[in-house]
């Protein structure tokens, strides 16, 4: 069941009250609902900032997560770059994620193997399927080695 705020008015705000009606599922804004009907006891306004505290705050969380995941990302393609082309001078051929050694990440912060391709121009790109996992979206991460 969905929650839909109906009154915010002043009076309800200065009794501390916001009254909430239940939508059932599926129901629309103009789907008629028996007003009266509480999901719940009225939310106060003081239960409803707490709420909404707890709401920024796993916001928050889910913030941070994302950035640690980022940096993670951008370290770990970095050194598989900078392996890669060490690599590739060496033996005159583009690596495989395998050939670079065990001490490098073999996946994303998703949970997908990275991919060494070449570009047109030669440089050499390290690529992540990004957080969807399927190769050549929107979301994908490619460095490149910039030549």
């Amino acid at each position: 069941m969905r929650i839909r705020v109906v009154a915010i008015g002043l009076a309800a705000l200065a009794a501390g009250t916001i009254v909430v009606c239940g939508c059932p599922d599926g129901a629309t804004d103009a789907t008629p609902v028996r007003e009266g009907t509480p999901v719940r006891e009225p939310v106060t306004a003081n239960s409803f900032e707490e709420e909404l505290a707890r709401a920024e705050s796993k916001a928050m969380r889910e913030l941070e997560l994302a950035l640690d995941r980022l940096v993670d990302l951008e370290m770990q393609m970095a050194s598989i770059l900078a392996a890669a082309e060490k690599y590739q001078s060496k033996h005159k051929c583009l690596p495989k994620l395998a050939d670079l050694g065990e001490d490098l990440a073999k996946e994303d912060p998703w949970g997908n193997a990275y991919r060494i391709t070449a570009a047109a121009s030669g440089a050499i790109e390290v690529r992540s399927n990004g957080p969807d996992g399927k190769p050549d979206t929107a979301d994908d991460v490619v460095k490149s080695s910039g030549k």
